[in-house]
């Protein structure tokens, strides 16, 4: 397995995918540390997005949708990514989700220094009614992360909880993540404080990492409360089991 980190982000037509990519382009972490994987639901891919890849280096795998699944394929898709990942460190990222330029390089760093903790990096929100600094012809990250809505995880031990465990921004040695058997692929939207909580049955340790930093950009369904999917989560007694039904890849 070689060193360094896979990136995972599962795409299912995010419409501010580019600004991912973007910041995915930018990092300071050498390309030689580091592979991009994304995996996109089957016919959500436009052209341009096409051409960014191409200039990101991606290697990018297609999954048909499978037959009367109703859920949040977003499981499903970071599975597919990590069979695919030949590197020692996964990270998790949101298709909408802002990097800053060093987050790649601290993600890596921390692992350097505490390989079997789960890293759980900083997420914070830019509100719908600042998102006119997108349609600028630049910006900076600093100046996106100062106009963002502040992490609320942001007073937390530094030494976390599976709580904190957000797959937008969030990084575990691949041998931990198969232990555990990977994402729940049922499609319920915590499926990554599902992966937490067996990460911690597992032993593995979490840690709040607000250095690695990357900001959110809000849509409609990231207006709702994470507690409240937290609380749904717990209160469905759902299981851990991995659904058998897996997509066919397309490549």
């Amino acid at each position: 397995m070689k060193p360094g980190i896979s990136v995972v982000v599962p795409y299912a037509g995010s419409l501010t995918f580019a600004e991912t990519l973007r910041s995915l382009l930018q990092q300071t972490l050498n390309r030689r540390y580091f592979g991009i994987i994304v995996v996109a639901e089957l016919g959500t891919m436009n052209p341009d997005l096409v051409v960014m890849l191409n200039a990101t280096r991606a290697t990018v795998f297609y999954c048909k949708r499978p037959e009367n699944f109703n859920g949040h394929t977003a499981g499903i898709l970071r599975n597919v990514g990590v069979s695919n990942a030949r590197r020692r460190i996964l990270l998790f990222v949101d298709s909408d989700a802002v990097l800053a330029p060093d987050c790649l390089a601290e993600h890596f760093r921390l692992h350097r220094v505490h390989p079997d903790h789960v890293i759980c990096g900083g997420w914070r929100e830019l509100a719908a009614h600042t998102q006119y600094i997108l349609r600028r012809k630049s910006f900076s990250f600093e100046k996106l992360y100062d106009m963002s809505l502040r992490d609320y995880r942001a007073k937390a031990n530094k030494l976390g909880h599976w709580e904190n465990a957000y797959s937008g921004n969030l990084s575990v040695a691949k041998r931990l993540f198969h232990l555990v058997g990977g994402f729940d692929e049922h499609g319920h939207r915590v499926h990554d404080l599902d992966l937490g909580y067996r990460l911690f049955r597992a032993g593995a340790k979490f840690r709040y990492s607000p250095e690695c930093r990357a900001v959110h950009i809000e849509h409609p369904r990231s207006i709702i409360s994470r507690l409240e999917q937290a609380r749904g989560w717990k209160s469905s007694g759902r299981s851990s089991r991995k659904s058998a039904r897996m997509p066919r890849i397309v490549q």
